[in-house]
Parts: structure tokens; sequence; C-alpha cells
């Protein structure tokens, strides 16, 4: 179980999505759901346009539109990150984004979830809850 604000965790969910749906022109997207030792984690996917490494540094800053995209027809204001961040921050969680320019975007939303404990051994990972 995850504790937290249930519309702000939704909000990070719902961009997280829209953001994955709107640079997918073609392709799929994918959303997983795990824990481990860091807590439950949210996957978002896609076989998108990805992001251009030199914009990363910037992906979470407010108004910020990467160069290719802001050069584009496709419609955004450079907020939805940023909110995406800080209300995972607000909830102590950890945001991470892998890329490659063509080939898509993965982000991956850590919360914590106290009640789950990983446990590894014997080259199988079993979850126990509290």
């Amino acid at each position: 179980m995850i504790s937290g604000e249930q519309n702000q965790l939704a909000r990070v969910l719902t961009n997280l999505l829209s953001n994955a749906i709107r640079y997918t022109p073609s392709g799929s997207v994918q959303v997983k759901t795990f824990a481990d030792y860091r807590g439950l984690c949210v996957e978002v996917k896609d076989t998108g346009i990805g992001i251009d490494p030199d914009d990363l540094p910037h992906l979470y800053d407010r108004f910020y539109r990467g160069k290719a995209v802001s050069q584009s027809k496709i419609i955004g204001s450079g907020l939805g990150l940023a909110i995406v961040r800080e209300i995972v921050e607000l909830h102590d969680g950890q945001i991470q984004v892998e890329s490659a320019v063509g080939q898509g975007t993965t982000f991956r939303v850590w919360l914590p979830a106290p009640q789950v404990e990983v446990l590894s051994g014997w080259g199988v990972d079993i979850i126990s809850r509290r």
C-alpha cells in the first residue's frame, strides 16, 4: 500500500501516460508495476520519438520543452514533468528516465511502501507483506 494524496498520484500517472501517447505517433505505450528495495514502481515505457541527450538535464525544468519538440506541432506547456517530479518528491519517491532518440523513453517512479519487503535468495526474488 502506498500512502499519499490520491489526486496527486493520479496526476503523476496521467501526465506520464499523456506524454507517452503524445510523443508516440506510432508504436506502443506500456505500463508496468513491480516492487523492489526502493518500494513500489510504476514504469511507463513508449516506443516514441525519444528525448535528445542534451535535453535530459532540463527535462524537469518548468516550461522547458526539448529543442526538437518545440519546433514540432506537438502541443504542450513544458509543465507536466516538472509537476510529476514535484509530486513524486513530496511523496518521498524517486523518478528516473531512460531514453534514446528514435527508440523511445522509459519513466520509472518509485514510491515508498513500508509494508512491502523484497527478499532475495537462491536466485529468486520474494515479496513479502508486513
